[in-house]
């Protein structure tokens, strides 16, 4: 398996994962993206988070192909450097992408411990006021009737199962960046000589970020306005939230799996 996920992005390699303090004119120390690409490029398959409560582990090459993949998610969904995100979740590897992905994207992470009484988890999020909650479904329970803002709420599963409900994080994807990065990804269920399709062009520099989307000079579902201004974030379906002028239609990725099986 660590094949399959240290090549998840390659065709973004330079995407939303903030830049390496060395290159901002400082060799002081290094930098927590630096460190995570040289370890994973030196021991791709060594063991470095393991969970026996889940009977799980990942290695450094699937820790750092899925925190970039969450850094440009982020990006994907309009969520900035600076910007807050809550993490509802028990401990394990899950919210360990979700807060190193943060990290190497800029984002602020809020850790919320689950344990404590209902009212207080809403007070938090209330002062917090975070651009996006991310959920475990692991939790006992369904946490979105705590929500006290408008911030879409996004849940995930477990990182390696084989199959995900619809609207986990990249189980049904309707931006289009998001299907091109799983578009670009060798399958190990795929038929031998399926085609990857690998996102043309370069990314933009997102220390300044566009006036427009900043996909759409490589996105095949570009209308004119998407070349005007920025997509705000808009749920299109029960806590699906989207950044883009014309989504990708709610089946379309199914149907390339049915295809390429």
């Amino acid at each position: 398996m660590s094949g399959f996920y240290s090549s998840l992005d390659v065709a973004a390699d330079d995407g939303a994962v903030s830049l390496p303090v060395s290159d901002q004119g400082s060799n002081a120390y290094t930098d927590v993206n630096t460190l995570l690409e040289q370890h994973a490029g030196r021991r791709p398959d060594k063991i470095v988070v393991e969970s026996p409560d889940q009977d799980a582990r990942i290695t450094y090459g699937e820790l750092e192909a899925l925190t970039r993949r969450f850094a440009n998610f982020l990006a994907d969904e309009g969520v900035r450097p600076g910007d807050r995100i809550s993490l509802l979740s028990d401990n394990g590897i899950e919210p360990l992408i979700v807060f190193w992905g943060a990290l190497r994207a800029g984002v602020i992470v809020n850790p919320v411990n689950v344990e404590i009484r209902e009212k207080h988890v809403s007070q938090i999020l209330h002062d917090v006021a975070p651009t996006a909650v991310f959920w475990s479904r692991e939790l006992p329970g369904d946490p979105r009737a705590l929500a006290t803002g408008g911030a879409p709420w996004i849940p995930f599963g477990r990182w390696n199962a084989p199959s995900a409900p619809a609207d986990d994080l990249f189980a049904n994807p309707r931006h289009p960046y998001t299907l091109g990065l799983l578009q670009s990804v060798p399958r190990l269920d795929a038929a031998r000589r399926a085609r990857l399709h690998p996102i043309e062009g370069a990314p933009p520099n997102m220390l300044r970020p566009p006036a427009a989307c900043p996909f759409q000079p490589r996105c095949r579902y570009e209308v004119e306005l998407s070349r005007l201004e920025v997509p705000p974030l808009v749920e299109i379906t029960r806590d699906h939230w989207v950044a883009c002028f014309n989504p990708v239609p709610a089946d379309e990725w199914q149907r390339e799996l049915a295809a390429i099986s």
